[in-house]
């Protein structure tokens, strides 16, 4: 067993330092918190609007590939729905008869959970579906080209809004809002 030499010994920390050190410490993640959640929910309203902007796009490409009119739409409970924000979920079928619901035999191509931390709405023609035709268009389910703007917000004040727009042509693109949202 090595000894120490004579004269030296071993030391630690004393009271004093590790005050200190945790005082710069609950410094530093007091400053640190606040930014942390609004950075989570920045992420948050950019994850629902690129799941949203995926889920169109698939609904288009779908259309196409099959050439058959394909729906998305707001959805809880694996059913359309019309009341309730579009962060309840949402379904993507399959839609031959262009009913906007669900009927027996009908392919159901994509289906999201509820998702938390974010509101998520649409303006008039696109506040329960977005409904595509093989060319590639937006159709409303009466008739007359659908185009719109679905806005992700969170559940937070301070947090820029994002939008995915849907064009008269059947475009479909994401971007800052350049404002908070209002809640």
């Amino acid at each position: 067993m090595e000894q120490l030499p004579t004269g030296s010994r071993s030391r630690g920390i004393t009271l004093a330092e590790l005050l200190v050190t945790l005082a710069i410490l609950s410094l530093v993640v007091t400053l640190a918190i606040p930014s942390y959640a609004e950075f989570i929910a920045r992420q948050r309203v950019r994850g629902a609007a690129e799941l949203l902007y995926s889920a169109m796009v698939l609904t288009r490409s779908e259309a196409a590939k099959r050439s058959v009119r394909v729906t998305l739409c707001k959805a809880s409970g694996g059913q359309c729905r019309d009341s309730g924000g579009w962060e309840q979920g949402w379904l993507g079928f399959v839609d031959p008869n262009s009913n906007g619901v669900i009927d027996p035999g009908e392919v159901v191509l994509m289906r999201q959970e509820a998702l938390s931390g974010v509101v998520l709405t649409g303006n008039a023609p696109v506040r329960s579906y977005v409904s595509f035709v093989p060319f590639g268009r937006a159709l409303l389910l009466g008739g007359g080209f659908q185009a719109g703007t679905l806005t992700a917000c969170a559940d937070r004040p301070g947090v820029e809004a994002r939008v995915v727009v849907l064009s008269a042509i059947g475009r479909i693109r994401t971007a800052t809002s350049g404002e908070e949202c209002v809640r």
